[in-house]
């Protein structure tokens, strides 16, 4: 799941940012729209802060402090993610899961997924049929199976099984089932 950095997308930032009269501290070298510019790509590509001092032409502290600025300041002005409670229950919705990849250090083994052969966070994501993103599950270790994982988020308390179509990682749960086909894999 990517979404793409457009002008629109970054200036939209920038505005909240600046109109959100909380001071911001943003590195005077960078301004606002190139600290969220910085902060998208960092988030988005992981991309090494030493990478983007390259490409912006200014250090790596540098770098750190316009991250952490935009970070905390939208992390108190955007709105909190929706939580179970907060979806509509007779909406028809797809379930998956998705590993997050993340650095595998030797005392977390739990975030390494054998099915993936990475160490990461199992995200639950439930979207519409036109894969609008509805609810994504706070971080569980990688090596959380998605039927466990989907249980932890208290989803099927506020929502119905059968107004879910799910992949075999979700079999005895209720939900609909979604086959490879469906997806125009053949495989």
């Amino acid at each position: 799941m990517t979404c793409t950095l457009t002008t629109d997308n970054l200036l939209t930032l920038a505005n909240i940012i600046t109109t959100s009269n909380i001071p911001h501290h943003h590195p005077p070298s960078l301004g606002v729209f190139t600290s969220v510019q910085v902060t998208m790509l960092y988030l988005q590509g992981n991309l090494r802060q030493q990478t983007l001092a390259g490409i912006f032409g200014t250090s790596q502290p540098t770098i750190s402090r316009a991250i952490n600025t935009v970070l905390n300041i939208l992390d108190v002005v955007l709105p909190p993610p929706p939580r179970p409670k907060d979806l509509r229950p007779q909406r028809l919705c797809v379930l998956d899961g998705t590993l997050v990849p993340c650095w595998w250090w030797k005392n977390a083994r739990n975030l390494y997924s054998g099915k993936h052969h990475k160490a990461g966070h199992n995200l639950q994501v439930l979207t519409d049929q036109a894969g609008e993103i509805f609810y994504i599950s706070p971080p569980l270790p990688g090596s959380t199976h998605d039927i466990t994982a989907i249980r932890n988020t208290g989803l099927f308390g506020h929502m119905q099984p059968w107004h879910i179509t799910a992949d075999k990682g979700y079999v005895g749960l209720g939900c609909a089932r979604l086959l490879r086909e469906d997806l125009g894999n053949p495989y």
